[in-house]
């Protein structure tokens, strides 16, 4: 086993800054592809000195990871594939299918940071996890279909779906509001008349 420093953080072995003890063989994979270096006594003290700005820029990745992972929770990836009548696709759709197709709508994202839970031969609808940052995975909606028609309507049963999602969150902000306002209003009516029954009794007139 070697012991290397994560330059950034790997999913399933830990964050950025931190020693992580590997295989050689994925030892060489982290260095060679720049995630890591070797935790020599010199990078040991390096590392020392920059852990804070590790620990700054890795936050900064997450905040950057979450605000796209709920971008691409509004995504509607569609994907067009030959296939028979039964749905049967003439070959099937890879990572790299949808790398490809999140990096043209503006997601930098590599084909090993995109994983599925089945291997997509079929059309319909699947659930794709993307890798945004070691510590967090989104899912996104993928639909296989087979023609332009077919797409289209998946277009517009997705816009359909948002558009009654919105009008549920404003009806419930609505409601939330009202009941608000009527909370105060009576509490604030309870009150009033209390004051006004104190001043109007008389009672303080002849105390004076």
């Amino acid at each position: 086993m070697l012991s290397v420093i994560l330059r950034s953080s790997v999913r399933g072995l830990g964050k950025a800054g931190e020693v992580a003890r590997v295989k050689p063989g994925y030892a060489r994979y982290l260095l060679s592809d720049g995630k890591a270096v070797r935790a020599t006594k010199r990078n040991m003290e390096l590392l020392e000195e920059k852990l804070s700005v590790i620990a700054e820029q890795s936050e900064k990745k997450l905040r950057e990871a979450d605000k796209a992972a709920a971008s691409l929770a509004e995504e509607c990836l569609i994907i067009i594939r030959q296939a028979s009548d039964d749905g049967k696709l003439f070959g099937s759709v890879t990572v790299r299918d949808v790398a490809k197709l999140l990096d043209a709508i503006g997601y930098a994202v590599q084909p090993k940071e995109v994983f599925f839970s089945e291997t997509i031969k079929r059309t319909g609808e699947y659930d794709v996890s993307v890798e945004l940052h070691a510590d967090l995975v989104a899912v996104v909606k993928l639909h296989v279909v087979r023609n332009d028609a077919e797409a289209e309507r998946v277009k517009l049963a997705v816009a359909r779906e948002k558009k009654s999602r919105s009008e549920v969150v404003a009806a419930e902000a609505a409601e939330a509001a009202s009941s608000g306002a009527s909370a105060v209003a009576e509490s604030e009516g309870v009150s009033a008349p209390a004051m006004g029954e104190s001043v109007s009794s008389g009672d303080v007139e002849g105390s004076i």
